[in-house]
C-alpha cells in the first residue's frame, strides 16, 4: 500500500482523513499507512494538525 501512495499522492490526504475517522478498524489501519509513508515534518499533515488543533 504505501507503493501505492508513492505513486499516487492525492491518495495520502485520503488516507489522512480516513485515519482522523471515527470507521474502525478502516481509520487504524489508515492512520498505520499514513506513518509508514510520512517522512519526518512532512508537509502534507500540516493542515489536518492545526485543524484538529493539535500541537506537535
Amino acid at each position: 500500500m504505501a507503493n501505492f501512495i508513492a505513486e499516487n499522492p492525492g491518495e495520502f490526504t485520503e488516507a489522512v482523513k480516513m485515519s482522523l475517522s471515527d470507521e474502525h478498524p478502516y481509520c487504524w489501519r489508515a492512520a498505520s499507512l499514513v506513518w509508514d509513508c510520512m517522512t519526518e515534518n512532512d508537509e502534507r499533515v500540516k493542515p489536518f494538525v492545526k485543524k484538529s488543533g493539535l500541537v506537535l
